[in-house]
């Protein structure tokens, strides 16, 4: 998979399982990597965006670019679930 660190929109369910494992696997240690691994026992498209919210803040605090594909993959997830939010209370 050539998006396994950058991630995309429509990521499929193989796609998040891998973008989400390279990034919560054992030996990583970095502050936020715990509360993802939380969210993917619970959630995994919410894991995912998690994970590309931290990752996005992260470059931007340290100034450097973020990959478009990055930020489309972060958008989808949370327009998606927005989605979802609204036909559940309306």
């Amino acid at each position: 998979m050539i998006y396994h660190t950058t991630g995309h929109k429509e990521m499929t369910l193989l796609e998040k399982i891998i973008f989400l494992a390279d990034y919560i696997e054992p030996n990583r240690s970095f502050p936020g990597v715990d509360t993802v691994r939380e969210a993917a026992e619970r959630d995994l498209n919410e894991a995912v965006r998690l994970e590309l919210q931290k990752t996005i803040a992260y470059l931007v605090a340290k100034q450097q670019s973020v990959y478009p594909k990055t930020f489309e993959a972060y958008n989808d997830l949370v327009m998606k679930n927005d989605k979802k939010t609204n036909e559940v209370t309306e």
